[in-house]
């Protein structure tokens, strides 16, 4: 793909607060990715401008998941379709790939993907933040063994 549109979605995405390392070597594997977001969360991009099946991409990325403890957010972009859409597909229990297509002749595509998957993070941060705060009560909610008794501090 043009390093150029890799360029202009690496700065769109800055300007967004997502920073990027370009042509980022996957450890452990012999995979080199075209953006590694660093924050603020961790996710992969690749871009592919090719119809057709990834199949091979995706089996790579279930791999770089597991490294990862599915701790990693995926994107593949892929530019000049017939059709925008914007889906997802589970890749392990937790990880998934969302795939952006960008119509042919689309003005500013690397803009219309860095508001994409700045709306995803948005949506994924706030799903493991509810996640974190589920845990966070499960272990500050009064055990029936406490009787009417708070676990919380007498000072609190």
């Amino acid at each position: 793909m043009s390093l150029e549109f890799e360029q202009k979605l690496a700065n769109e995405l800055t300007k967004l607060g997502i920073h990027t390392q370009t042509n980022f070597r996957v450890p452990g594997s012999k995979l080199t990715l075209d953006l590694y977001i660093k924050a603020p969360i961790r996710g992969l991009i690749e871009v592919k401008n090719t119809r057709g099946n990834h199949v091979w991409l995706k089996e790579q990325l279930i791999h770089v998941a597991k490294h990862f403890s599915n701790s990693m957010c995926f994107f593949l972009i892929n530019l000049d379709r017939d059709q925008e859409s914007l889906r997802n597909d589970a890749l392990t229990g937790f990880a998934k790939i969302w795939y952006i297509d960008v119509l042919l002749g689309q003005k500013n595509p690397e803009i219309y993907c860095a508001q994409k998957i700045r709306e995803i993070f948005l949506e994924e941060s706030l799903r493991l933040k509810l996640i974190e705060l589920k845990l966070c009560l499960l272990y500050t909610s009064p055990s029936p063994r406490d009787g009417l008794l708070s676990r919380m501090p007498s000072s609190a």
